[in-house]
């Protein structure tokens, strides 16, 4: 097996250099339960970061983890999220700590158990800039009209790392045809679908018959009009 990426050479120099950082990563990961080898092979530059940091960020993750599915199981949920994304490795622990707060604080997962199970399934979220998270839950609140957004992002958690041009676009199609926040809220999957795709099905479906709110007799729900062909 082979080593490959664009970080190969950053690593070899450090091994070439005398660096004692790869010995103590890979001590680190497997005292941590982590696939060492799979992440270090996917994610050379995994190697080169502090042992130290990389130690913190598993112990924020696996306190989060305890919430969720208890003691026993925290370590190895952590080296999971770890295993399926390394870029967590890239956070401080305290910008992973940050990270788990600001998602309780807008109720992600609705609890603790909850909030594990949104990060196990979406661990993206805590690379996301808080600047991002924050923006897009504002405009669900604020423009949108979503009234519990930690419901809704809890059902479609890529929400919050969408930038507010692509979520304006969006939104701007549901309203150019006549709908809004009763159709997202039953629908809150609408913003992981392309625009160029949903505005062709829009586009289609007005030039059969008028769209209408799934409220009304013969709406058409947001849901079909996303998951529909194309033809």
């Amino acid at each position: 097996k082979v080593v490959r990426g664009r970080h190969f050479w950053d690593l070899v120099e450090g091994v070439r250099g005398g660096s004692k950082g790869p010995d103590g990563v890979v001590r680190v990961l497997r005292e941590r339960r982590v696939q060492y080898w799979d992440v270090i092979r996917g994610s050379p530059w995994v190697a080169l970061l502090p042992p130290s940091s990389i130690s913190g960020v598993l112990d924020e993750l696996t306190v989060a983890a305890s919430s969720g599915v208890g003691p026993s199981s925290a370590v190895a949920e952590a080296a999971y999220a770890v295993s399926r994304h390394p870029n967590l490795l890239r956070l401080t622990p305290g910008e992973a700590r940050r990270r788990l707060e600001l998602l309780r604080s807008l109720d992600v997962g609705q609890g603790d158990i909850g909030l594990w199970s949104v990060v196990r399934s979406f661990p993206g979220l805590l690379t996301t800039s808080e600047e991002r998270i924050l923006g897009a839950a504002s405009f669900l609140e604020d423009v949108a009209g979503v009234q519990n957004v930690g419901r809704f992002v809890t059902r479609a958690p890529a929400v919050l790392t969408a930038g507010g041009a692509d979520l304006r676009e969006k939104y701007g199609l549901l309203r150019d045809n006549g709908l809004g926040t009763f159709e997202l809220v039953r629908f809150p999957a609408y913003f992981s679908y392309p625009a160029e795709r949903v505005g062709r099905r829009f586009r289609f479906l007005r030039g059969l018959t008028p769209l209408k709110s799934s409220q009304q007799p013969g709406g058409v729900r947001l849901d079909v009009i996303c998951r529909g062909g194309d033809r």
